[in-house]
């Protein structure tokens, strides 16, 4: 079995050219970037001995090619693509979120120990019944156009999050503030009409009222400013994650301003980000890059680096590019041994290597009539090698999970690991569970059928990436030994995403989630999120997992929520709305001439403290 897997990895290798880096792994995926920064040595120390610094000098261009980039003091790192939405409200793809860090400020900023601090808030204080967390801002915090920070840009963000016209991804924020069905049902949303196919009509529509304001103006009661540099957060209940949830980055309401019911008038300024963040975007060139500027004016200083740009990396041939000088720092670095020989002749580099806080799955539509059913998704992982996969594919640097929690968060406990089950491979339970249901080989075809339903599935998953290529075609051979036909559609990671979150069109998908500090399953899980761009894109819908899930925030005690977590985790694993497939180290390629790179999995190195203290050395 062992020497299969190897066989098919040997190929996909051979066919990609050179070792691709994991571009793909978290909730929303994205782009990549280009190398970096440094400065060329002159030799205008070395008078005495001019022939001896001009071959010193030489020998370290030789050694760092970066060194000779016309561009040397710029830092480029090599990322993903974006997807060009770049609002803290609307992102939904990690590297979108890149952007978003570096240009936005949160209220709250974070450290190693997953502990959050002071940002845009000098201070917070939480009332007795929990319900209330009030801020003081800090005075001295501007947009990058000049303009103050104030407690109204606060409110503003999350009022716009509020508006029946948001279809972002992160509504379940402020419906847990007070106020909220009350001031969407003040508002008539716009009816955006979609554009007609080629060749066919549009449909008249019944009239839904002109966008705006039902009568009088009913005031926002989530979120309210005490003057101008103090704001309360009003919860309807005392949660463990109310804190994390003050956190989205500030929008500057005198830039984003919309009318009430339109935010589509936000959406068209995607690209064209204004925050008072530690960089400002100067440029987008399309599938191309992004060039940032220092922003001179942050309140805790400009960054020791002025320029940097994310370049977007071609994954067959980014160990190359950095190695000829191209990059600084690649992002993220296919974990593989063949990655790690190649990195390990590089005498001018630093691989970086951290537990990731997140994990990489298989969704299953539970609307499927197929995958309804708990037995054929447990036949599905019982019918698959993960562990063979994840060994033969990233020899140590990765594991298997059958949680969705990461282990390096206070969640994930022994006696979790302890009463799970581990659904090692056993493709005879795998036939076994699929014939207790009703299906059988038809006329020996191979593919198993209840009579009504073929396993014939469809497989939707991204580009670009070594590792999605590789399982799908484990998928189809060790799945077909079960009577399960799979059938593969790669798209761009646009068209990907927007198949999972807003069409669900899909029987399967394959991502990857990148997890906040906070380990509550909810903003995935909850039956409130099945809805269009909600994070449950598999539709699972159990009361039980609901209960538990409102429990575990509603517990303050983290004990408790241990335990209540435990006894989800263990209904999790049995229903299985996803295959967890695996659970990896991070790994980050560094230039020599990079320092201050210092991250964690919960320290990126979008951290802001991270981006204030990077700087390029000769």
């Amino acid at each position: 079995m062992k020497r299969k897997y190897l066989v098919l990895l040997a190929m996909l290798l051979v066919l990609s050219l050179v070792f691709v880096a994991c571009g793909q792994d978290s909730t929303t995926e994205a782009p990549a970037t280009e190398a970096g920064d440094a400065t060329e040595d002159t030799g205008t120390d070395a008078t005495e001995e001019p022939a001896d610094d001009t071959e010193e000098a030489a020998d370290s261009t030789s050694a760092n090619p970066a060194a000779t980039r016309p561009n040397a003091d710029t830092l480029i790192i090599g990322t993903a693509k974006t997807d060009g939405v770049f609002n803290p409200i609307y992102y939904s793809t990690a590297y979108d979120g890149y952007v978003v860090d570096m240009v936005f400020d949160s209220l709250l900023s974070n450290n190693d120990a997953a502990e959050f601090t002071p940002a845009v808030a000098e201070s917070w204080e939480i009332s007795e019944d929990g319900k209330e967390i009030t801020f003081k801002l800090r005075e001295d915090v501007y947009f990058s156009d000049g303009e103050q920070l104030t407690a109204e840009d606060v409110v503003f963000t999350y009022q716009a999050m509020a508006d029946p016209s948001y279809e972002g991804r992160y509504s379940y924020l402020p419906a847990s503030l007070e106020g909220y069905e009350e001031y969407q049902n003040s508002i008539v949303p716009e009816v955006v009409a979609e554009e007609p196919a080629d060749g066919e009509e549009t449909e008249a529509t019944e009239d839904a009222g002109t966008p705006g304001l039902v009568g009088e103006e009913v005031q926002y009661a989530g979120v309210t400013a005490n003057g101008d540099f103090e704001v309360t957060f009003h919860f309807t209940e005392a949660k463990a994650t109310n804190l994390g949830d003050t956190t989205m980055g500030i929008l500057p309401a005198h830039i984003y301003a919309y009318e009430p019911g339109q935010l589509s008038t936000m959406t068209q300024m995607h690209g064209q980000p204004v925050g008072s963040g530690p960089y400002k975007l100067t440029n987008v060139a399309p599938d191309e890059y992004i060039e940032f500027e220092a922003n001179e004016e942050y309140f805790l200083g400009a960054p020791k680096i002025k320029n940097l740009i994310m370049r977007y990396t071609a994954k067959e041939t980014e160990l190359n590019a950095f190695e000829s000088g191209e990059y600084d720092i690649l992002d993220s670095v296919e974990n593989t041994p063949e990655s790690a020989e190649v990195i390990g002749a590089m005498e001018f580099a630093e691989l970086v290597r951290y537990d990731n806080n997140g994990y990489a799955y298989i969704g299953l539509n539970m609307d499927n009539p197929n995958l309804a059913k708990k037995e054929v998704r447990q036949a599905l992982i019982y019918g698959f090698d993960r562990y063979a996969f994840v060994e033969d594919f990233f020899a140590g640097a990765a594991v298997v999970p059958n949680v969705p929690f990461a282990r390096v968060s206070w969640v994930f406990t022994p006696e979790l690991e302890e009463n799970i089950n581990k659904y090692e491979y056993n493709p005879d339970k795998a036939i076994e569970l699929l014939e207790s249901v009703g299906y059988t080989e038809v006329d020996g075809a191979g593919v198993r059928s209840d009579g009504t339903n073929e396993l014939k599935f469809n497989f939707l998953t991204y580009t670009d990436t070594l590792w999605t290529e590789t399982l799908v075609n484990i998928l189809k051979d060790e799945w077909m030994q079960i009577g399960v036909e799979l059938n593969e559609n790669f798209q761009e990671w646009s068209g990907f995403s927007n198949l999972v979150y807003n069409e669900r069109d899909f029987d399967m998908y394959t991502m990857a989630w990148s997890l906040s500090l906070d380990p509550s399953p909810r903003g995935i899980f909850h039956s409130e999120n099945i809805q269009p761009n909600g994070n449950n894109s598999v539709g699972w819908d159990n009361p039980e997992n609901d209960r538990l899930l409102e429990e575990g925030e509603l517990e303050l005690d983290q004990e408790q929520r241990k335990v209540i977590y435990t006894e989800w985790g263990e209904l999790w694993n049995e229903e299985l709305p996803y295959i967890p497939v695996y659970m990896r180290e991070n790994w980050q390629l560094i230039n020599d001439r990079v320092e201050g790179f210092e991250v964690s999995p919960y320290v990126s190195w979008r951290n802001r403290d991270v981006l204030l203290n990077l700087e390029l050395v000769d």
